[in-house]
């Protein structure tokens, strides 16, 4: 049996090391029940954006009046949707994010299969790679953080929910939310913060979650600043409503 110390050293191994993030291969194909996630191109309007997302789904799925306009900064750190997920709002069935890019180069980072294990996830991350017109639909509850952002204000995305039409009341925060984010070329989590964030998920998906759903004030408030916790529940300004 391994000794206090070994077992001491070991377990601060597995919490210093990076996680060892890869590309996805474009050609390797997914599926949303095993995977959690599934990848489309070449999609223009938010019409034909909507045709193939809801043909993913089972009937009765559509989407929310929600949108989320994502300008020149990404959410670089590991977090689940808490805001709308299965697990956080006890939905009868699963929920969707769907991201619409409008820019080229690294996407989206992906746990595959993690929306299966909460609050824990297993195995290597996944980068997407992929050029404007890119759709990643994706489980509510799959672990998942922004690729880090290399293009500066050019990188923009547009973020949409989808629910069963049963659960819809269940989401209904979300109803007439139009937010607009412009972070004016940053990113949100880089280096210490992002392997932190795949480090703790499990526990900030377990137990602190609350935090990324209300914008706090004092101490709170300051921690959701300084973790970037605050981008989870970013007012709404500018909205950028469907077309």
């Amino acid at each position: 049996m391994l000794s206090t110390t070994a077992t001491f050293f070991l377990l601060l191994l597995l919490l210093l090391e990076p996680p060892r993030e890869k590309r996805m291969d474009p050609q390797q194909r997914t599926n949303l029940v095993r995977d959690g996630f599934v990848v489309a191109h070449g999609i223009g309007s938010f019409s034909e954006l909507k045709r193939s997302v809801l043909a993913q789904l089972p009937v009765d799925y559509q989407f929310l009046d929600y949108s989320y306009y994502i300008r020149g900064t990404s959410l670089e750190t590991w977090h689940r949707d808490v805001t709308s997920g299965q697990a956080y709002h006890r939905t009868a069935h699963p929920t969707y994010t769907v991201i619409h890019y409008l820019c080229d180069g690294d996407l989206l980072s992906v746990s595959p299969g993690s929306h299966r294990t909460l609050p824990f996830s297993w195995g290597a991350p996944l980068t997407l790679t992929g050029g404007a017109g890119t759709a990643v639909l994706f489980n509510a509850d799959l672990l998942h953080a922004g690729a880090p952002n290399r293009i500066g204000a050019a990188r923009r995305a547009i973020q949409y929910k989808v629910a069963h039409v049963s659960d819809l009341p269940a989401l209904s925060h979300l109803a007439g939310k139009h937010v607009a984010k412009d972070g004016g070329g940053s990113g949100s989590g880089r280096g210490l913060h992002r392997w932190l964030s795949w480090k703790t998920a499990w526990l900030t998906n377990s137990l602190l979650y609350p935090l990324m759903q209300t914008r706090l004030d004092g101490w709170l408030g300051a921690l959701q600043r300084l973790v970037g916790i605050d981008f989870y529940n970013n007012p709404s300004t500018n909205g950028h409503r469907m077309s």
